[in-house]
């Protein structure tokens, strides 16, 4: 467990150039499938992390009482540990979420296409060398935070 949750403490500037020369290798830049593995990479020993505390919480009694019911490990899992957990997943995919939504800086390094661009990486260009527009920046940020928003309500 613990390594897994040395993997968060490793700063991004270390690996964004070795990922950069991998992914460059392998044709996988500037598109929106090379930022969902990294980011689904960077949030998962977050979500193993708080998953695994979630369900350490859960009493073994149930899993028991299920066995003697004939039911196999699976079957426990599913029909009892995830609907018990449902909370604890929400609210971990909603973190999960905020964290790939509000990362700039792997999102501006492996991204120049517009297809590919993230909110805040588009909101960004909004500001150049000799001017910025706040206007734009404004309505960007209005219309970035509605996801979030809408999620919550």
């Amino acid at each position: 467990m613990h390594s897994i949750l040395f993997t968060c403490m490793v700063p991004s500037v270390v690996v964004v150039m070795p990922l950069y020369l991998l992914l460059s290798g392998l044709g996988m830049l500037k598109s929106r499938p090379t930022l969902i593995l990294l980011y689904l990479t960077m949030s998962l020993p977050f979500v193993i992390w708080v998953m695994q505390s979630y369900f350490g919480s859960l009493s073994r009694t149930f899993e028991e009482a299920a066995a003697i019911e004939g039911c196999t490990r699976l079957q426990v899992l599913w029909h009892i540990y995830v609907p018990m957990a449902r909370p604890g997943i929400i609210a971990t995919a909603i973190l999960s979420f905020q964290i790939a939504r509000d990362e700039f800086f792997f999102a501006r390094v492996f991204t120049s296409t517009l297809a590919a661009k993230t909110i805040p990486v588009a909101i960004a260009e909004f500001s150049g060398k000799h001017c910025v527009d706040y206007e734009m920046i404004a309505m960007g940020g209005v219309i970035g935070s509605l996801p979030p928003v809408l999620i919550w309500e």
